[in-house]
């Protein structure tokens, strides 16, 4: 059965971006309507780093989130980075035009109030559990979306102006023809979170520019640090046979970086929901 509704703007993807577009279009009077595959408003992504650069502040100040980012235990953060050439430590200003400042909160906090703000703001409607299945539209011109939810009922959705904010393997892209253009980085990914682990620089971040490689520690919401690698593919296999092992070791002896075996008990944190990390992917 198929059920028909217009709006002016469907929006694919309920994450950050489709719910930053779909709140800042319903202030400005549009009837937006967002689509979101997953059926679980609090659902979020896992693999990040978390991190929100300055230059993402004011568009944070804008939609009002400030506030709940740091009554929610974000953090305001700045960067200093090591190269081999010597440390960069820009100042951490604040001001709205010129921000000095980012934010470090989990996705697991951040992701379920992107969509709370969305559905708030009057002309949006977030619909959970709707896959979008086709474009609908002739000419390559889009005007609306066909989505299916996991009964297989569909539903229509016209709208003039159709937006694919359904993350980097985009269903909407490919639906429109329009592939993702992919570069190979040829690198491998680690990171894991430690609590009661804190940093030199406080509440900056730190990046750690070791050419060809590259190592983070990100401070968190509650009294969480980030750690985190990127290492060459053609140590992969090496770095497997012993992770927690390798990973300490990796960070040991780097400049102003805090001793990781003395984070709770010398173990990875788990978050409280229960999802398994540390995560890895290449």
């Amino acid at each position: 059965m198929t059920i028909s509704a217009d709006y002016d703007v469907a929006v694919a993807g309920a994450s950050i971006a489709g719910c930053t577009v779909a709140t800042l279009l319903g202030r400005a009077g549009a009837r937006v309507v967002v689509v979101e595959q997953r059926p679980d408003p609090t659902a979020y992504k896992t693999m990040c780093t978390h991190v929100i650069q300055p230059g993402a502040t004011p568009t944070i100040v804008r939609l009002g989130l400030a506030e709940r980012i740091e009554a929610a235990g974000g953090v305001r953060t700045g960067f200093e980075l090591w190269t081999r050439y010597g440390w960069i430590r820009p100042p951490l200003l604040e001001g709205y035009r010129h921000p000095r400042y980012g934010y470090d909160i989990r996705r697991q906090k951040l992701d379920p109030m992107m969509r709370q703000l969305a559905a708030e703001t009057p002309g949006v409607e977030v619909m959970f559990g709707q896959k979008v299945t086709a474009l609908l539209g002739a000419n390559g011109r889009p005007r609306g979306v066909r989505t299916a939810d996991r009964e297989g009922r569909e539903r229509d959705i016209t709208a003039r102006v159709v937006v694919a904010a359904d993350g980097r393997n985009s269903d909407v892209a490919k639906l429109s023809g329009l592939p993702a253009r992919v570069l190979r980085h040829g690198r491998f990914g680690y990171f894991a979170y430690y609590r009661n682990l804190p940093l030199e620089s406080a509440n900056s971040a730190v990046l750690w520019l070791l050419d060809p490689d590259v190592a983070y520690a990100f401070p968190q919401d509650d009294d969480i640090t980030l750690m985190a690698t990127f290492q060459t593919k053609d140590r992969e296999s090496w770095f497997k046979r012993d992770l927690e092992a390798n990973f300490e070791a990796y960070f040991r002896g780097l400049p102003n970086c805090p001793d990781i075996a003395q984070g709770v008990n010398g173990h990875r944190v788990l978050p409280t929901d229960g999802h398994e990390i540390p995560h890895w992917w290449p």
